[in-house]
């Protein structure tokens, strides 16, 4: 603690401070002043907790001291000293609620009981205040949660929480809603990064006459509720929204979505639930982005299957270029569009590495393959941006593995392809990749074991499995629908096949990627 020591005989000033054990009594720095003037100059500097003053000094007593003390410090102790015990001097000191009153000549043993009380109350003073403070806090939070329902029979609730908060809401109160939710989760960030930028958002509105608070909604949003007559001023709600990403941005990602500004208390629901929309889109935003309202056109279907068609045809022909600038060419129509759900960008982008894996399946069968399954990968994204990295990175290194994998001979090649292009088909059989790559079904056998060291049922068995392993991803897809895409109408038998080749069903397979 800091104690302000105030008196014009320097002797005495300098008596106690080299006679008393300050620190043992928790005191770790000491202000020293010689007339009420300098103390009042040193307080509003230093904010001491505890202020020992002498009552008779020149230019402005200990009372005058303590009396302009009390508007800007007042929870600080006062300590009076004096030599001049009259009643009109006590009684000055009770009505300043001083916490003690040390006689001089000054015994040291008084003064340290004087101090210790002074610490004890102004621990008590804070304790007392900050139960106050979680008291109130708790009750904001309740209020901003209330708010962001529309008012119904909870409105008498709501209002008697205003009035148990003070707030001055009248028909007329202006009231904004900002959506706060960040990455890593609101819980996970330090206090210490997050208290300070909500304490500045809450001094910039008091700047203005506003007020704002605050309460967690899920585990990474937090819902902030503005109020006051300048949030009728979009340009000062624009900069407190600018500000507060400066706060958080150097802990944490985030994105910011701000509501309308509205009127009246049973507005304060639009202008949250238009913010709630707004963050919905932040899927198609980049990290850190402040969200406002604008229009979102309405996304073409047909346009969206045209250009996922191209993609696969393209990819299929081995055209990763191509492939490339139709991927580019659809993020920037989703990215603008911003009207379709993130859940249903995921399944389009899904779709987008299937029909990628597909083509590539025959040329890089030693490709590394990610450790985790693709849907997992597809659905820890948290922005479009993100979503189409990854693809175009897979895409990337898919291409350079199947530019360095080693050249197959014609017959071979052919004999893949063929399997590649119609392993769903359930009567596709030795015999007829043979005669795709016009050879008879001995020498055909004889060449692709010899290169491959597999039979061509063994390849084609494998690969079917491959394509299953794949499917079992997605847990849209029952796996009786799995048997038939891979080209076996019984789904026993695809079961039986399954586990030879993994060891597990495919029911089994599916529960452990899912566990």
């Amino acid at each position: 603690m800091k104690l302000l020591l105030i008196d014009d005989e320097v002797i005495t000033r300098k008596g106690l401070l080299g006679s008393i054990d300050w620190k043992a009594l928790q005191i770790h720095q000491i202000l020293e002043a010689e007339d009420g003037l300098q103390g009042l100059a040193l307080a509003r500097k230093h904010s001491p907790e505890i202020v020992m003053t002498d009552i008779r000094m020149p230019r402005m007593d200990g009372i005058s001291f303590a009396d302009r003390l009390r508007a800007f410090l007042p929870n600080t102790s006062i300590i009076f000293m004096s030599g001049y015990s009259d009643k009109d001097y006590l009684r000055a000191a009770i009505r300043l609620k001083a916490v003690s009153y040390v006689e001089k000549p000054i015994n040291n043993d008084e003064v340290v009981r004087a101090v210790t009380e002074a610490v004890r109350f102004h621990e008590m003073m804070e304790r007392n205040q900050y139960s106050e403070y979680l008291r109130h806090q708790e009750k904001a939070s309740q209020l901003t949660l209330a708010l962001t329902r529309p008012l119904g029979s909870n409105q008498e609730d709501v209002m008697e929480l205003v009035r148990e908060l003070g707030f001055p809401f009248s028909a007329g109160t202006c009231f904004c809603v900002f959506l706060l939710s960040t990455l890593p989760a609101f819980g996970s960030i330090e206090d210490e990064d997050l208290s300070p930028a909500l304490r500045q958002l809450q001094r910039l509105c008091r700047g203005r006459g506003c007020d704002c608070i605050c309460a967690l909604k899920y585990d990474s949003t937090v819902v902030i509720c503005l109020f006051g007559d300048a949030m009728q001023d979009r340009s000062f709600v624009a900069r407190l929204a600018e500000n507060l990403r400066e706060q958080l941005t150097p802990h944490c990602s985030l994105f910011l979505a701000t509501g309308p500004s509205v009127v009246g208390v049973s507005r304060i629901y639009d202008s949250y639930n238009q913010a709630a929309v707004l963050m919905q889109g932040s899927f198609f935003c980049d990290y850190n982005s402040i969200l406002t309202e604008q229009d979102a056109s309405a996304a073409d279907g047909a346009r969206i299957e045209q250009e996922y068609t191209r993609f696969a045809e393209l990819i299929s022909r081995k055209d990763s270029e191509g492939a490339a600038q139709i991927a580019d060419s659809l993020f920037a129509y989703l990215r603008q569009s911003r009207s379709l759900l993130a859940s249903a960008v995921k399944d389009l982008y899904f779709k987008l590495f299937i029909s990628m894996e597909d083509a590539y399946r025959v040329q890089l069968i030693s490709c590394q393959e990610s450790p985790a399954p693709v849907w997992d990968r597809i659905l820890s994204c948290n922005t479009l941006t993100e979503l189409h990295e990854m693809l175009m990175a897979e895409l990337s290194q898919l291409s350079a593995a199947a530019a360095n994998s080693l050249q197959e001979s014609g017959p071979v090649g052919l004999m893949k392809e063929c399997i590649f292009k119609n392993y769903a088909d359930s009567g596709l059989s030795v015999k007829g990749i043979s005669e795709y790559a016009c050879l008879s079904v001995a020498y055909a056998c004889t060449v692709f074991k010899s290169e491959t060291g597999k039979t061509l049922n063994q390849y084609l068995t494998e690969y079917r499995m491959e394509k299953a392993r794949q499917l079992l991803q997605d847990p849209r897809i029952r796996v009786a629908d799995i048997s038939a895409r891979i080209g076996y109408l019984d789904s026993g038998y695809f079961s039986k096949s399954f586990k030879k080749v993994t060891g597990l069903t495919p029911t089994d397979y599916r529960e452990k990627l899912m566990a």
